[in-house]
């Protein structure tokens, strides 16, 4: 029987042998996570292990994770762009989501940022928000001097700190107030400036932190 695998990146479908491994797509030439995706997709299907009485979720956030994906990702009230899942690395937990925000770059962490940022959050990240919060901050703080040049995480450039504000107008944490004022400070004619883009979404992040303090 014919299977048939599509690349996340252009979204033409191809042949596919079934196995496990990693491929090619022969339309744009980029890999098709097949071993990620596969990975991700077996931790949430076994989510809904039961045990006696049968009626209660082994991992109720894996669970909801999966709906939200299979919704808003894949289905009628899809919201961002399918692909956005598998580049951000299909994350199919909480500690995943918050992994990526204090490790992934360019494509990978825009993806990540249109998944966490476009309309409301799903429940069971909005239940965690504290820890998406502190994520953020933990990428916002970067300091170059304590980390190993070759392996060092850079400060994060303007484009970034754009997506990690509109991270934090979803999940704002009143942890995020000092280090928001301390960037518009350092950043006077960008953070500054509600004309920019980046401008904007930072007065919309730091007025939203604010708030979560009362």
């Amino acid at each position: 029987m014919d299977r048939m695998i599509a690349c996340p990146n252009c979204y033409r479908g191809q042949s596919w042998s079934g196995d496990l491994v990693d491929v090619a797509c022969r339309r744009c030439g980029r890999q098709i996570p097949v071993q990620t995706m596969a990975a991700a997709l077996v931790h949430l299907f076994s989510t809904a292990a039961f045990d006696p009485p049968h009626d209660e979720l082994a991992d109720e956030d894996g669970d909801a994770i999966l709906q939200w994906v299979v919704s808003r990702v894949w289905g009628d009230a899809m919201r961002v762009g399918r692909h956005d899942w598998v580049y951000a690395g299909c994350p199919a937990t909480v500690e995943e989501f918050c992994a990526g925000i204090r490790s992934l770059d360019g494509p990978a962490f825009d993806s990540l940022g249109r998944l966490l940022s476009a309309g409301a959050p799903p429940e069971v990240l909005a239940r965690s928000a504290q820890r998406i919060a502190s994520a953020v901050v933990d990428r916002l703080d970067v300091s170059p001097s304590i980390h190993d040049p070759e392996g060092a995480i850079s400060p994060p450039n303007a484009a970034l700190r754009e997506r990690l504000y509109d991270i934090f107008a979803r999940f704002p944490s009143a942890s995020a107030v000092p280090i928001l004022e301390r960037f518009r400070t350092e950043n006077p004619m960008i953070e500054g400036d509600a004309e920019r883009p980046i401008g904007a979404a930072f007065a919309d992040a730091l007025e939203r932190c604010r708030a979560s303090v009362a």
